[in-house]
């Protein structure tokens, strides 16, 4: 036991169960049945009652949320009767508590009295010392501690063989002492290491055992069959951080390519219903997936092709317990509900195959994103003609990973690297790791661009969450604009971060009985009809006046009045601009995502939607019922850092299992708050498809940080200050040119994040390769400076595609 201070009557919430409906009694309606808690600190042996306060005894709370209860006068220094004397430990002592019926309510001659005791856990009835019809007395036991001496206090717990003692002695009195014997506990073992019995394999279960050091009793557990660990990918030497993944098409030396020491991250082979395994060319490469994947999978992640619904069935079968927990199974869009049923398996990752498309049109990317989510995947493998930075851009915007097949000359994976594709499909893997490290630059190489994400708009010049702002973020180039979404109480979709709105609007925040008042309770037209309040505004928006671009922000002069928008206010406003909402669903109620979906439908706007959420019944509901729209997981489940999430996983398998563990079975995105320390393990997600959109970044507070994690080459950065990046080169244009020399080429032009055009006189020509004897494959060399708000945080490359320079003759 404790000693002064324990709470010996637990402190809790009073309330009544009454006959009729509690708080809407009739005039001298009768009190049957009352429960209560109360509150005293235990008094302890050789305490007075007037050395503290520990030995009174009081009610603590009402009922209706902490409020005065309606059936009993408010608690007052008449409603208790405080202990006196001096204390005895193991005495039992009675303190009275008075309950004084309010007007129009009585006690009934026979009314029930339970107090909670701490002691037991539960209510204990108790009959009341005076019953009255306007009050009642409650003669409530208690009981006295002692004040051991815990110097002197031995104690030997009980065992399977051994008997147990516990010997205290009274510091006040002693001649209190406790002394007890604590019969042998038959479980009460000593248990020793586990030993393995029988190892577990891939596909068989094993075996452990321990013996207890004390009787030799014995126990033995079953240890699940062995999980393939996720593969170790080949890291090529590049000064380009987020390089392209590598993927090969097998031919029949894949056994041994895996083992090398240069070797693809991913390895393509075909499958037929018995489960054979083919190399590209059809030939035989094993009769035994098991056995190619024990002899490949550490080296290279395996994917799948399948061709039909035995094949897709015969694998989903045979993975579960083949302990393969890193792979990708692939077909053709038309076998798109085949992969999904193999791939909805987690650590199974779908793709789809669209290389026989040559020239999408917007409908055919659109499709291309819409099926390879309603596949569980999130890499689309498009053709080399496809693959113009035009449309890989489009694809990644929404949230999708591109891997394009292409051919294996320098130029052709140059031209793909420089276009920014995630991956490259290759049957010469090596000629793609050389293509990689030809950049040894002395500083990053940025060939993927990261999408600038303008959070709440543009929250450093303009009101969050407005119109204004998300128009003042597209101006200043962002590519899209992050907004946050509820659904109103008549069914209408609105924008606005908080969802208990007393924050910038004028509405009271919490009702006369302390409940929340949510936005979604209101409708639309009552949300409208309170504006936001400058005072608030001031003091809280996203970003304040204070650390504004301006020292003000846009309207604050005039107070221009600004309500609620809508999400359709948005998509009419932004029609036809490319500009893309990444939208956060806020709500907690999944009846928003229908009401959602039909609104994009409506407009046709697929090509402007990419939804993120902190909620994972949010997430759930839009994997089973809107798979086709790419999602994010904001960190790795509600309000869990990566850092909470991954604690204790101590190597980057470990780390890669735990992400994919939580985001593959959404098939989502990977959108953390902070980067730390598992900026590896989303880097080695990569070549599982995996793409990382970072929030939110403040150049007041963390502009180093930004600029970090702008030259890795994430996906997308969501930023408060989205104009620090509007006058960097994100494009460096190349045409094929005729020259006596280097020296006679112009510079190239480079186009700027907010879409300027501007000559690049420090670009360089760099020589790449020698075609023939009057021509060079050459690319366009940018050394650029990443400044932010007039602050120098490093210098980068940037590259233009290759191009050709023919000598004149």
């Amino acid at each position: 036991m404790k000693r002064m201070g324990r709470l010996g009557i637990c402190i809790g919430v009073l309330f009544v169960l009454l006959i009729g409906i509690l708080g809407m009694a009739e005039p001298s309606a009768e009190l049957s049945i009352i429960r209560v808690a109360v509150e005293c600190e235990v008094p302890v042996c050789g305490q007075e009652a007037d050395a503290g306060p520990y030995c009174i005894l009081k009610p603590v709370a009402a009922v209706e949320q902490g409020e005065p209860s309606a059936w009993v006068s408010a608690w007052n220094e008449n409603s208790y009767t405080p202990l006196e004397g001096a204390f005895l430990g193991g005495q039992t002592y009675t303190a009275l508590v008075t309950l004084n019926a309010r007007q129009g309510y009585r006690f009934d001659s026979g009314t029930c009295v339970t107090v909670y005791n701490n002691e037991t856990a539960e209510y204990e009835a108790i009959v009341p010392l005076v019953c009255e019809s306007s009050r009642l007395i409650l003669a409530i036991p208690v009981k006295a501690d002692h004040d051991w001496d815990w110097e002197t206090s031995t104690e030997t717990m009980a065992t399977c063989v051994s008997e147990g003692h516990e010997h205290k002695v009274c510091a006040v009195d002693p001649s209190h002492i406790l002394d007890i014997t604590y019969p042998i506990e038959p479980n009460g073992h000593q248990w020793g290491e586990w030993e393995t019995v029988r190892e577990a394999m891939r596909s068989e279960e094993g075996e452990k055992r321990r013996a207890c050091e004390l009787c030799g009793e014995e126990e033995r557990e079953t240890v699940g069959k062995l999980k393939l660990p996720y593969t170790d990918v080949f890291e090529p030497e590049t000064s380009w951080d987020m390089a392209a993944t590598i993927a090969w098409r097998a031919d029949s030396g894949a056994l041994g390519v895996a083992s090398a020491a240069e070797r693809p991250a991913t390895a393509f082979v075909w499958l037929d219903g018995d489960l054979n395994v083919y190399d590209r060319d059809g030939a035989l490469i094993s009769d035994d997936l098991g056995g190619y994947i024990d002899a490949t999978a550490g080296g290279m992640i395996p994917a799948f092709y399948i061709r039909d619904a035995r094949t897709a069935a015969a694998l989903k079968a045979f993975l579960p317990d083949s302990g393969l927990l890193d792979c990708f199974v692939v077909s053709t869009p038309r076998n798109k509900a085949l992969v999904k049923d193999v791939a909805d398996l987690v650590h199974v990752r779908g793709m789809l195959d669209y290389t026989a498309v040559k020239s999408p049109d917007r409908k055919a990317l659109l499709d291309m994103v819409a099926s390879t989510n309603e596949a569980h995947g999130k890499v689309i493998l498009i053709s080399a003609e496809a693959a113009t930075r035009e449309n890989v851009r489009q694809l990644q915007k929404l949230a999708s990973t591109v891997w394009v097949q292409t051919p294996t000359d320098m130029n052709a994976i140059l031209t793909a690297y420089t276009n920014g594709v995630n991956g490259v499909v290759v049957d010469d893997y090596r000629a793609a790791i050389r293509a990689e490290a030809f950049f040894q630059d002395d500083e990053p190489s940025l060939l993927r661009v990261p999408f600038i994400i303008g959070h709440r708009g543009d929250p450093s010049t303009y009101v969050e969450n407005t119109l204004d702002s998300a128009r003042g973020a597209y101006e200043e180039g962002v590519d899209s604009v992050e907004n946050d979404i509820q659904l109103s109480a008549d069914g209408q979709i609105y924008i606005l971060h908080d969802d208990i709105p007393g924050r910038l609007l004028c509405l009271e925040e919490l009702d006369e009985e302390g409940e929340a008042y949510y936005a979604e309770h209101y409708t639309l037209e009552q949300l409208r009809a309170h504006p936001f309040r400058w005072e608030s505004i001031v003091a809280e928006n996203e970003v304040t006046p204070s650390s504004s671009r301006y020292g003000t922000l846009y309207g604050q002069d005039e107070e221009k009045v600004y309500t609620v928008p809508t999400l359709r206010e948005y998509i009419e406003a932004f029609r036809e601009t490319g500009l893309v909402h990444d939208t956060e669903i806020k709500s907690y109620n999944p009846a928003i995502i229908p009401v959602y979906k039909a609104l994009v439908d409506e407009y046709d706007a697929w090509d402007q939607f990419f939804t993120i959420t902190f909620n994972a019944g949010i997430l759930e509901a839009v994997y089973r019922d809107w798979p086709e729209i790419s999602i994010g997981a904001l960190n790795l489940a509600e309000w869990v850092s990566p850092e909470e999430f991954m604690e204790g996983e101590s190597d980057a398998q470990a780390k890669l299992r735990t992400l994919f563990d939580a985001v593959d079975r959404w098939n989502a995105t990977y959108n953390p708050s902070y980067m730390g320390d598992i900026a590896d393990t989303v880097k080695a997600a990569r070549h599982r498809g995996l793409t990382t959109w970072p929030w939110t970044y403040r150049i007041d507070f963390d502009a180093e940080g930004f600029a970090r994690d702008y030259l890795r080459g994430y996906a997308g950065l969501t930023v408060d200050y989205p104009w620090i990046a509007s006058d960097y080169i994100v494009e460096i244009d190349a045409e094929d040119v005729t020259a006596d020399s280097a020296d006679q080429i112009p510079g190239p032009t480079g186009r700027t994040q907010s879409g300027q055009s501007q000559t690049l006189e420090s670009a360089e020509p760099v020589l790449v390769e020698k075609l023939s004897d009057t021509q060079m494959l050459a690319i366009w060399r940018c050394r650029a400076k990443l400044d932010i708000n007039g602050t120098d945080y490093g210098e980068y490359y940037l590259y233009s595609n290759p191009f050709i320079i023919t000598k004149l003759q």
